[in-house]
């Protein structure tokens, strides 16, 4: 992955900013697994909203790629 991204080619502080967001995404994760937060109940009720996604009804999708 870090060949992918020219790791060698970065700034320390680029360097230090990724791996301070990884950190942080790992922490948030891990609140919410230990929690038992993140379930999928909880998904769906936060998540399947049109609020959140947009219009999330494939039916409505799939019209208006064969209309095309």
């Amino acid at each position: 992955m870090m060949s992918i991204l020219d790791w060698q080619s970065w700034s320390i502080l680029s360097r230090g900013e990724l791996i301070y967001t990884f950190i942080w995404i790992l922490k948030r994760m891990w609140h919410w697994s230990s929690n038992l937060t993140l379930t999928p109940e909880y998904l769906q009720l936060c998540c399947a909203s049109t609020e959140f996604f947009g219009n999330n009804n494939l039916e409505d999708i799939q019209s208006e790629i064969n209309l095309f």
